[in-house]
């Protein structure tokens, strides 16, 4: 039996734009929590890339949030470390100069390794964002009828 999993633009659009608030808000608690970070990271540049980074990447991979059951929690988590990565990335890119951005996007992986190593506040209210995002993709496809 097949049941389609896939989620409509508009739904997509949806978990982009929460993606894109989980982006900000860690990017937020990154340079509010991190001394260290606060020293190297540009205030205003930085959200706007993360945000926007978080975003594109959800928009991206939005199918692997609100599966049904154990399995669909395995993708939501491996969906929540591929988005952090890509938009980690992503942002990163925006922040460099266009001759340099391929060579950036470690950068944005650098940080969140920062973050990981010190950062308990941070990754606390990063899983919490994840878990909430993956259940608001749970009531979307509820809503839309495409959960079995």
């Amino acid at each position: 039996m097949y049941h389609d999993l896939s989620l409509s633009n508009q739904q997509r659009l949806k978990i982009a734009a929460l993606t894109g608030s989980v982006g900000f808000a860690t990017a937020l608690a990154m340079t509010t929590f991190d001394p260290g970070l606060q020293y190297f990271l540009p205030e205003a540049g930085f959200h706007l890339a993360a945000t926007l980074g978080a975003g594109y990447a959800g928009f991206i991979a939005a199918d692997g949030f609100g599966r049904p059951g154990a399995a669909g929690l395995c993708w939501a988590m491996a969906t929540a470390l591929f988005t952090t990565l890509a938009g980690a990335a992503l942002g990163a890119m925006l922040l460099a100069p266009p001759f340099m951005a391929p060579l950036a996007a470690p950068l944005g992986w650098v940080a969140l390794a920062e973050v990981a190593g010190e950062g308990d506040q941070i990754v606390k209210l990063w899983l919490g964002s994840m878990t909430l995002l993956h259940l608001c993709a749970i009531q979307a496809r509820l809503a839309d009828g495409r959960r079995s």
